[in-house]
């Protein structure tokens, strides 16, 4: 680690290995997505871009160990050079590689906020019903194909024009663009999922309503007419996917609470547009700083700061296998392929002898109780008046260790089950008016 401070070698350490940890889930999320036939779908969309930036934070910060003193050199240096140019206020004052890094990165943000405002706005239409209507099924969805390629060539097309002398010479408007996709998603992300809970309250209050209505017997034929607007984007497969070339059924990697997944990663989205901005914050207060230092600030500090705030860029890889890969048909899958399968068999067959004690001990207190209800069992009750109860009744004589049956032929000779040691012996009582 040339020349990185002594006392931030620790924080390096750690935020690298959280990188390779967020690498490792982002892989494992577009390996899923791939043997589940979602590859265009929006969750791999963010698992490819979240992948590419993991990629080259990991390249970025390899190269800044390698060249560090050199770097905060070149930083000191374009801070005194240009002032006031916003381009360090989004790049930390970053030059020539770590700045072509740190655009690369910055383009990978975007076009995962853009993909989250796209998928929100498909499961709107999910849930208002209107992807069911088929006069508008074609147009939705050329809408949204159309909205999968805006969401990576919009972020593009920003950042070349953060490149334009003309606009780095306004302040205002050069941080508007840089911030102008994660502001559009957070904005328009904001308005669908208001609408997007405020329709599944309201069809559940609906439902729930009706069903108390109808009784439990017939909820789940109603289902389909009051709540089909809300299962169409939790049940089904709310994401587009490329079909098999072989014709396969494509196997779901969803689950019933896909509204609740999508609404925790739109908060992270949130919490990543707060951490951008205190990005932003950092890197005026270390250009103020070098603007007014007579050398450059090697100090151990500002080491920490640099390398903590990596962290919220690859942070998405992880949140995104976390929120979307453990749903229990992923859960089962890793399962199978990634544990060995003498660990499988092992756990299996623990399974099945914690099953089959549990279910001798289950039967051993079933029989305990069925022979205390025997022993307390009471006298039959007397016959009422005006019945006749004629008794038949087959008598068995036991002697010793042998058993002899009444006089063959007569009317009482029974067959070999009634007495046999599986069915008790109990009178038959048959009821006739007198």
């Amino acid at each position: 680690m040339s020349g990185i401070p002594a006392g931030a070698v620790g924080t390096v350490v750690g935020v690298l290995v959280y990188c390779c940890i967020c690498f490792i889930t982002s892989i494992t999320m577009i390996w899923l997505s791939w043997t589940h036939d979602e590859r265009t779908s929006y969750v791999a969309m963010l698992s490819y871009f979240a992948t590419i930036s993991i990629a080259f934070s990991l390249i970025q910060q390899i190269h800044d160990l390698a060249t560090y003193q050199h770097l905060v050199q070149k930083q000191f240096e374009n801070a005194k050079a240009h002032p006031d140019n916003p381009e360090i206020v989004i790049a930390n004052g970053s030059t020539g590689f770590s700045l072509v890094m740190y655009y690369i990165q910055y383009y990978c943000y975007n076009v995962e906020a853009m993909c989250v405002m796209f998928w929100a706005a498909y499961l709107a239409q999910s849930v208002y019903g209107l992807s069911a209507q088929s006069r508008l099924k074609v147009m939705l969805r050329r809408i949204n194909d159309g909205g999968k390629i805006f969401a990576m060539l919009f972020p593009l097309t920003t950042i070349l024009l953060l490149r334009v002398p003309q606009i780095q010479n306004h302040f205002v408007v050069f941080i508007l663009i840089a911030d102008l996709p994660l502001m559009l998603s957070l904005l328009f992300g904001c308005i669908l999922m208001v609408m997007i809970v405020g329709r599944y309250v309201h069809t559940r209050r609906k439902f729930l309503i009706w069903s108390e209505q109808v009784g439990n017997s017939q909820s789940n034929i109603g289902t389909s007419s009051y709540d089909h607007t809300v299962t169409t984007a939790s049940k089904t497969n709310v994401t587009s996917s490329m079909p098999n070339a072989g014709g396969r059924r494509s196997r779901n990697m969803w689950d019933r609470w896909l509204l609740v997944r999508f609404t925790i990663a739109f908060l992270c989205l949130s919490i990543f547009e707060v951490t951008n901005t205190l990005f932003q914050i950092m890197s005026v207060t270390n250009a103020d700083r070098d603007a007014q230092s007579t050398t450059p600030d090697f100090s151990a500090a500002r080491a920490k700061r640099t390398w903590v705030f990596f962290m919220p860029g690859v942070t998405p890889g992880l949140f995104i296998f976390v929120v979307f890969g453990t749903t229990t048909t992923l859960r089962k899958y890793m399962y199978q392929k990634l544990v060995p399968k003498r660990w499988q068999r092992r756990h299996r067959e623990e399974r099945e002898a914690a099953a089959a004690a549990a279910a001798s001990s289950s039967s051993a207190a079933a029989a305990a109780a069925a022979a205390r209800s025997g022993a307390n069992t009471g006298p039959p009750v007397p016959p009422k008046d005006g019945i006749l109860v004629e008794v038949e009744m087959q008598v068995y004589h036991q002697q010793g260790s042998s058993r002899d049956r009444a006089t063959p032929g007569t009317d009482r000779e029974d067959t070999d089950s009634i007495g046999s040691d599986e069915f008790p012996i109990l009178p038959i009582q048959k009821n006739r008016q007198r």
